[in-house]
């Protein structure tokens, strides 16, 4: 019996690294099958007990598509980005979360991107099994998790009404040989089933994460995945030498591997949820990424593991997300980008799909070395351009919603290259400046006024502003 046991083996080795050699990570996908959903070819290995083990019930879920209505609603197009000092790091204790409900209050945003770490609400004790068999135990942290319910809370009572959990990590596997958040088993060299057992994780945190919050209805996995070279998604030792990366193609189909199973996973908690794509950067020339991550859903190579493959992009994501900020280009260029990315959305079937940015915006402190763009200075020229660049994106059939980077401005001390522009895309003063503390930008004015009438009342912007003053 050992004998046969590992003659197969072997054999299904040969059948992965000849899938691999035609573009399917770790096997040729499905070979039959005429439909979306069906086949009877398999990107998995033989259907070893260890496959078994994982097959959880949020796999077999019957929901693959959102219930909820995905049409375009322009009354949704001003929503609001920004950390709190109350949920995580990076911004200053003034930035409260009831401060930054307020001014989403204020400004008049249904809708909130809120920065909420997978790892920081899911713990993991590598030293406890957990109820999956050869996995660690991974738990709710819910002193992390309480601080997101009750900003959660306090948004919804200032009029937001659509709430985006954004997460930029997540773990890798616990018994992997590189513990670095990012770090990716390379399914194209020896090590498929380790990222098939690792996808199949991701979605039992995803499960986790819908069950704890049935207040989030949107779910953005991962910030800017197509930014860097290498980053944010990368092999072991991508760190220590840059050289191993995956190719722009293989990390497309990471991508649209992990948007499968994330919405998998969350459906099968609230069928009314939506997964959108991660975060994507846009510039001249980025259809060429789009294009690639259209082709790896439509290779009948995915998802990964499973045995069938799925060809309808509704089932990797429901909303395209993108993050223009036009300062570089300019206006019309950066609206040219938004214009190629939808156009190969069309050409794969997703014309009526919609587009958020769930990050724009200005500050006054860009690289001025560039040799093409704008190169803002001032703030007069920002409160010209914000309300264009918003009329420019309204125009548009295909964005619903802006999401404007930051809420309010850091006085703080950051490091690197880009601390002054990051300082500085607030809305608002910070609550710790010592001269305007939490006072609307005038472009933040700007904006109210192209938003609800140049006669509109803008008190409302102003509310933490007048409550500091008359304290001092």
């Amino acid at each position: 019996m050992k004998k046969w046991t590992k003659i197969l083996s072997i054999f299904c080795s040969v059948i992965l690294s000849f899938g691999m050699m035609f573009g399917c990570a770790g096997g040729s996908g499905s070979t039959s099958g005429s439909g979306s959903t069906s086949g009877s070819g398999s990107t998995s290995d033989s259907g070893s007990t260890e496959e078994v083990v994982y097959e959880r019930e949020w796999l077999s879920s019957p929901v693959l598509k959102t219930n909820k209505d995905l049409s375009i609603d322009k009354n949704y197009f001003v929503g609001l980005g920004g950390l709190t000092s109350d949920t995580g790091t990076g911004v200053e204790k003034g930035v409260t979360s009831e401060y930054v409900a307020k001014m989403a209050g204020a400004i008049g945003a249904k809708s909130q991107r809120v920065w909420m770490h997978l790892t920081q609400i899911i713990g993991r004790d590598v030293n406890t099994p957990g109820d999956i068999p050869g996995e660690c135990r991974y738990y709710i942290n819910e002193k992390e998790a309480d601080k997101y319910h009750e900003y959660i809370r306090l948004l919804k009572e200032n009029g937001v009404e659509r709430i985006v959990a954004h997460s930029s990590s997540i773990w890798p596997l616990h018994d992997y040989y590189y513990q670095t958040a990012g770090v990716i088993p390379n399914p194209w060299n020896g090590e498929y089933e380790e990222y098939v057992r690792w996808l199949k994780m991701v979605g039992e945190w995803y499960v986790m994460l819908q069950t704890e919050f049935p207040e989030v209805d949107y779910w953005e996995w991962q910030n800017e995945v197509n930014v860097f070279d290498g980053e944010p998604i990368y092999p072991a030792y991508y760190i220590e030498d840059n050289s191993i990366k995956f190719t722009r193609y293989q990390k497309a189909t990471i991508v649209a591997d992990l948007s499968w199973y994330i919405y998998r996973a969350v459906l099968s908690v609230n069928p009314n949820a939506v997964v959108t794509s991660p975060g994507f950067v846009v510039w001249n020339g980025c259809g060429e990424w789009f294009n690639d991550l259209y082709a790896a859903i439509a290779s009948k190579c995915l998802p990964s593991g499973q045995p069938f493959y799925d060809t309808d992009p509704d089932h990797y994501f429901g909303i395209m997300v993108t993050h223009p900020y036009p300062y570089v280009h300019g206006i019309k260029k950066t609206i040219g980008f938004l214009d190629e990315v939808y156009s190969v959305m069309s050409a794969n079937g997703d014309a009526d799909k919609k587009m958020w940015l769930t990050e724009t915006g200005y500050s006054p402190y860009e690289d001025l070395t560039l040799t093409e763009g704008e190169g803002l200075k001032n703030y007069d020229e920002i409160t010209e351009l914000y309300p264009q660049w918003l009329d420019a994106l309204k125009k548009t059939s295909y964005v619903e919603t802006a999401f404007l980077f930051r809420c309010s401005n850091l006085t703080y001390e950051m490091t690197g290259s880009a601390a002054l522009r990051e300082s500085n895309y607030g809305l608002f003063y910070s609550p710790a400046d010592p001269e305007k503390p939490g006072m609307p930008k005038p472009w933040t004015v700007a904006i109210y006024k192209y938003l609800y009438g140049e006669n509109a009342d803008t008190t409302p912007l102003y509310w933490y502003y007048n409550e500091k003053t008359k304290q001092n």
